[in-house]
């Protein structure tokens, strides 16, 4: 008899354990632009992260719901809201964190904030007399109209010419503006044979910019898992081996040498107070001290 109330005991305990019981079916957002073949290194994260909880949490299954490029921010939320998607990602703002649930960890390290600059052809040496931000502010910046960008750019008492998008880098060449600051990704693929173009090698600009997951606040379960599994990941160092040798990242960093650069920082008022709360969590940002 005693045997046969142990073995319910067991049976009990086994029932009510999280890996034995659950499955988490996670359906992600997944953008049809991506080149087949080509995994996201956010995809890489969230599953590094589930598989770290995965003794505590149970099994999971990754499930993709393709979106484009311009998929309606408030539709995503709605599906969050409705647990059709589990999770998203992307910049905060008041929408996705009045709506949703963020996972306050910045998953590339913050590197979305960096701005370096594309100059005209033969201006270097001006850029290399600038010495500090207020003969920086003195020029004029370029940016596109209604880009986040502006707001912070003016904040920070910077001055800035908006124009369409697509007219940018000629609006630069023929002097309606003196720089173009861009993301670290992104000066590179406006170098073509004709046009009269560089990327500024002194500089670089910072304002605090993460990029979170986000849930349904109804989803305690998922917010708690990715919370632990992501925080274990930047602790036991996991999440800087993955980042850093993953090759998007690893060629991006080389071509933007931060290290050699003077980084001028500056304030983002668009922050909530959660996010300002993570600032001083050097384990989450990236090391601009280090060559990579």
């Amino acid at each position: 008899m005693a045997r046969y109330w142990l073995k319910c005991v067991v049976l009990v305990v086994l029932l009510l354990h999280p890996s034995v019981h659950a499955l988490d079916d996670i359906h992600y957002q997944l953008n049809t632009e991506i080149r087949p073949g080509e995994k996201p290194f956010l995809l890489t994260a969230l599953e590094k992260a589930l598989e770290y909880t995965q003794a505590d949490y149970g099994n999971f299954q990754l499930t993709p719901m393709y979106t484009t490029e311009n998929f309606p921010k408030s539709r995503l939320i709605r599906l969050v809201q409705q647990e059709k998607l589990s999770v998203i990602w992307g910049v905060p703002n008041k929408a996705y964190e009045k709506e949703l649930q963020a996972i306050y960890i910045p998953l590339y390290k913050g590197t979305q904030g960096y701005r370096i600059f594309l100059i005209r052809q033969n201006e270097q040496a001006r850029f290399n007399k600038i010495t500090n931000l207020s003969q920086l502010k003195s020029l004029i910046a370029g940016q596109g109209y209604g880009w986040s960008d502006v707001t912070i750019l003016e904040h920070n008492n910077f001055k800035v010419l908006q124009g369409n998008s697509d007219n940018l880098v000629r609006m630069l060449e023929s002097r309606r503006f003196d720089y173009y600051p861009r993301g670290l990704h992104e000066p590179w693929k406006e170098l073509k044979p004709n046009r009269q173009i560089k990327v500024e090698s002194t500089i670089a600009l910072h304002y605090p910019l993460p990029i979170y997951f986000f849930v349904s606040k109804e989803n305690r379960r998922l917010q708690q898992r990715l919370n632990i599994g992501l925080d274990a990941l930047f602790d036991n160092g996991e999440y800087d081996r993955l980042f850093y040798n993953h090759p998007r990242y690893k060629v991006l960093l080389k071509k933007a040498n931060l290290a050699n650069r003077k980084i001028y920082q500056l304030d983002n008022p668009t922050l909530s107070a959660e996010s300002k709360a993570i600032l001083h969590k050097k384990k989450y940002w990236l090391d601009t001290s280090i060559e990579y």
